[in-house]
């Protein structure tokens, strides 16, 4: 590739947020605010931070299958759509599964978040 310059009133720095902050975290462990942190004793200015997307909904490691953690989108947990099957070792296709043989189980865990 090339490298070129640029010019402008603003730049973002895309690099992957802040991923020691949690423990449990989907970034890469490379992720760690080095970028933004160059640009910072260089004299870059900062604004609004806090909007930096940190997302540590995820599901933790279960077995040597899974190579790291799991991200559980905002949409499914906060909609309620995470389950398993009823039945321990139902080998249907989840399309298979009639709704009454689901078991939402963020909503029988925590129902005063009404989902």
């Amino acid at each position: 590739g090339e490298i070129s310059s640029h010019s402008g009133d603003a730049v973002i720095l895309a690099t992957g947020g802040y991923c020691p902050v949690f423990y449990l975290s989907t970034n890469a462990v490379g992720c760690n605010v080095t970028a933004t942190y160059r640009a910072y004793k260089r004299g870059a200015a900062f604004a609004n931070p806090c909007y930096t997307q940190i997302h540590p909904t995820c599901i933790p490691v279960s077995g040597e299958h899974q190579s790291k953690l799991t991200l559980m989108s905002e949409s499914l947990r906060n909609d309620g759509r995470v389950w398993v099957p009823k039945k321990p070792g139902d080998a249907r296709k989840s399309c298979d599964i009639p709704e009454t043989e689901r078991d939402y189980f963020l909503e029988r865990k925590y129902p005063s978040f009404g989902n």
